[in-house]
């Protein structure tokens, strides 16, 4: 027959338990945080129009896409910061621009926005909010492609020089557009 336990090793025992749980829940808690990831904002060089990418704290687009999509569009509706406006950034998407859903599937990011992302700017604006929208969106590990929709309603036509709008945006390699 084996001795009983003391109780002074149940408590141990427990006390341990408890710790253990607790880095778990804090180990979730801080994989559920922000991580810092690059918002891309337009930079104008005299004769082109390129992207540059700023950092802002945005959260896991794996586990919770609309909260990203939310995040990055509430980023680049704001535009950039006072410094980074001096140095010359700016961003085309529009102020109204608002997330209407957004949803994960096989690494595709599809983002619904509201009519006001469609409204003002002229063919290079058009581009830019277009490129801005992809390079951020498609930023964090695991999603490699936007669809990109307008109340409802796949993005076909851009502006009133009619700028096509591919069904998926992808990126092509690592090289910043120009334009």
């Amino acid at each position: 027959m084996n001795p009983p336990v003391p109780r002074h090793r149940w408590r141990w025992t427990v006390a341990l338990l408890v710790l253990l749980f607790a880095m778990g829940g804090a180990a979730w808690w801080f994989a559920q945080r922000d991580a810092v990831r690059p918002v891309y904002f337009l930079a104008y060089d005299a004769t082109t129009f390129t992207l540059a990418p700023v950092l802002r704290p945005l959260p896991d687009p794996r586990g919770d896409p609309a909260a990203f999509a939310r995040s990055a569009l509430a980023a680049l509706t704001e535009g950039p910061r006072a410094s980074e406006e001096a140095d010359g950034l700016s961003s085309a998407v529009p102020e109204a621009t608002r997330l209407l859903a957004a949803s994960l599937e096989n690494e595709r990011l599809t983002v619904d926005l509201t009519r006001a992302f469609t409204s003002g700017g002229g063919s290079a604006s058009m581009r830019g909010r277009l490129e801005q929208v992809r390079w951020t969106f498609t930023e964090p590990g695991g999603i490699t492609s936007v669809r990109l929709l307008v109340e409802g309603e796949p993005l076909e036509l851009l502006g009133g020089e009619g700028l096509i709008v591919e069904p998926t945006w992808t990126r092509d390699d690592e090289t910043l557009p120009r334009w």
